[in-house]
């Protein structure tokens, strides 16, 4: 094919002209820069104060409709609202000052109502006290709904909000008062029938006196525990539950922390900090506590008072009474033998604490000798405390103490070197010691959860809802299986969330804030603040 010039140079022609007009247009319609922070901050002041002064207008526009309608003022009501609208602008900060401007100059026309039917109907005092609140109470007794009383009440509380809502709408424009009428009839059924679901809701998400106690006592020794444990809710037992099948949701980490913290307070009653209660750490522990005891015992001189031969001839008087002559003969050489052992008004220590083991041999046994062996003891220990200093007595209690609680839990531990022990035998532990009494309360009330095992449907469906909402909240940013694992993350972050928490073991007057929300004026002056919209 030849080479053609004209079609060469045609070719390399632009397409079209250079038009200035469209040029022009196009450079017009570009967006204006950014305003810099300082002059949004003017304007945001500058359009908060244009919906203030609005709002108030909106209020002194309505008093001046008669005059208005009488060709006094040289302008039509319309003209006067319109003049209202363009000078406040459609910004939403200038709304937002125009509403809560609203809600100032009407929020106490409640008040100035009731008063006034004070004045009119003195004997009335249930219209006052609804027109004051909007209808949300009348200050009688609760009756039941369907009864004569009730059924005054419930008009009552109607009447007095429907007056109130168009006397607040009716201030800020007449011909809103009908529609403010409507809402403010409305709010005192609405209120009741939200005040008695919230009520319910409530009490499902609180938990009991009891629990409430148990948990402040958790608290304080050191342990954590998910809100799902606390209420007896249904809906967060599953979701709890579910999330154990939720890679990296942080609920089985949840579940082992608290567990461990139940285990350390468990081991802090006997002087350790340790999750790991193994039998060789408690092997060790009664060594260690045995031999603090030994040293007291027989360093420690015992002062021979009135007290212990009270006891002790007390004790022996109930043995006589009980026991065979040959058994009787058994206890009654332990105290000969502690008798023996005086020398100047004091028993030296060594030779009382050799008296103290013979009986804690003889209290081991199964007979009625055993339980006198044990009695005799406790006397001989107890005259102990009286033979040494305050601060001495104190240490050796809280030996005592270490130990009774060691004794406790000694059959719990485990054969493993870590000593894993089971949070189910905790939680049947029956013992006398009020400390680990109360942890074994702990861990049966809270270490186990209320869902079912078998629950598996249950449990896939709360685990879906649970990666569903995740989806929802990261759409578009990343992939399904990341958003199932963030969404198990924040469920899991929400169960042990402080707030959460507090929630469930406030006791319950939850139910009753709609109710008093909605009893609030200024929350009642809202709707009809923006029917002037």
């Amino acid at each position: 094919m030849a080479f053609d010039p004209d079609q060469y140079l045609s070719s390399k022609k632009p397409k079209s002209a250079f038009d200035p007009d469209a040029y022009l247009a196009s450079k017009s319609q570009e967006q204006p820069q950014e305003l810099s922070a300082i002059d949004q901050i003017k304007r945001g002041a500058i359009n908060t104060g244009k919906g203030l002064v609005a709002g108030a207008a909106d209020i002194g526009a309505t008093l001046m409709t008669p005059f208005d309608a009488l060709g006094m003022t040289g302008r039509t009501t319309a003209e006067r609202r319109q003049a209202i609208n363009e000078f406040a602008g459609d910004s939403g900060v200038s709304q937002t000052g125009r509403v809560l401007s609203n809600i100032a100059g009407t929020a106490g026309i409640g008040n100035v109502l009731a008063k006034g039917a004070q004045k009119i109907a003195p004997m009335a005092p249930e219209i006052a006290a609804s027109l004051r609140s909007g209808g949300l109470t009348t200050g009688a007794p609760t009756a039941r709904a369907l009864s004569a009383q009730g059924v005054q009440n419930a008009a009552t509380r109607v009447a007095g909000g429907a007056v109130s809502g168009a006397a607040m709408a009716g201030a800020i424009n007449p011909e809103d008062a009908g529609t403010g009428a409507v809402i403010g009839g409305a709010i005192p059924i609405v209120g009741k029938v939200a005040g008695e679901a919230g009520k319910s809701i409530g009490k499902a998400f609180t938990a009991s006196p009891e629990v409430s106690q148990l948990a402040q006592k958790a608290k304080e020794l050191g342990i954590e525990i998910p809100a799902d444990r606390l209420a007896n809710s249904k809906m967060l037992d599953a979701t709890a539950a579910s999330l154990n099948y939720v890679p990296f949701s942080g609920r089985i980490a949840t579940e082992t922390k608290m567990n461990d913290q139940i285990k350390t307070a468990l081991s802090k009653t006997f002087g350790e900090n340790t999750p790991h209660l193994s039998k060789d750490l408690i092997a060790k522990t009664q060594a260690k506590l045995g031999k603090g005891f030994d040293e007291f015992l027989t360093t420690n001189k015992i002062k021979v008072d009135q007290q212990l031969w009270d006891d002790l001839q007390g004790n022996l008087a109930k043995a006589k009474n009980e026991l065979s002559a040959d058994n009787y003969r058994v206890v009654e050489n332990q105290v000969k033998d502690l008798w023996d052992k005086i020398d100047g008004g004091m028993i030296d220590g060594q030779a009382a604490y050799n008296v103290k083991k013979t009986l804690d041999r003889l209290g081991k046994g199964n007979g009625n000798e055993a339980f006198h062996a044990k009695q005799v003891r406790d006397s001989l220990m107890n005259s102990v405390l009286r033979s040494t200093t305050p601060d001495e007595a104190s240490a050796f209690t809280e030996l005592k103490r270490k130990y009774a609680n060691l004794k406790a839990v000694e059959k719990l531990a485990g054969n493993t070197a870590e000593g894993d022990i089971s949070m189910a035998r905790l939680g049947n532990l029956d013992s006398r010691n009020p400390e680990v009494s109360d942890i074994a309360k702990i861990a049966a009330t809270f270490a186990k959860g209320r869902e079912s095992p078998h629950g598996a449907m249950q449990r896939v469906t709360i685990g879906g809802g649970v990666t569903a909402l995740g989806g929802g909240l990261a759409a578009g940013i990343a992939a399904p299986v990341a958003v199932g694992l963030t969404g198990g993350r924040l469920a899991n972050m929400a169960l042990n969330s402080d707030a959460l928490k507090r929630l469930i073991v406030s006791q319950p007057q939850n139910g009753n804030r709609l109710a008093d929300l909605l009893a609030n004026p200024a929350v009642r002056a809202i709707p009809q603040a923006l029917q002037s919209r």
